[in-house]
């Protein structure tokens, strides 16, 4: 199946690309409504030392659950040996410890212009 381009569906429908540009704007109009941001993947960077890095991706609707899930997979450590931080704006150190957190987290990790998030794996 060959590709169209925006001239040549602009030319089939006729309408000098008037319904074209309704339709495009009904889908973006969609798009906003329904994307919240929560479907985007995050690039993580999991820490503990300097010589343990995990790197991987993980949508933050997945949950904190999944998040720290795929840190003990990845670093072999037990669910619940461990808490995980970030580093925000301000360069404080906070605590993601709720879905809540990483929701927060992603939303401003977007406004950051980072290209990874680096988590902080403390051992309790």
């Amino acid at each position: 199946m060959s590709r169209k381009r925006p001239i040549d569906i602009k030319e089939e429908l006729g309408d000098g690309g008037s319904t074209m540009e309704r339709v495009c704007r009904s889908c973006k109009k969609n798009i906003v409504e329904i994307d919240d941001g929560d479907d985007e993947f995050l690039m993580i960077k999991a820490e503990h030392n300097i010589h343990d890095i995990a790197k991987f991706q993980i949508r933050p609707s997945a949950g904190i659950d999944k998040l720290i899930e795929e840190v003990a997979k990845r670093l072999s450590f037990r669910l619940g040996s461990f808490k995980l931080k970030y580093e925000d704006e301000d360069l404080d150190e906070v605590l993601l410890a709720c879905d809540d957190d990483l929701r927060l987290c992603a939303k401003n990790f977007g406004k950051m212009g980072k290209s990874f998030l680096r988590v902080f794996v403390d051992r309790k």
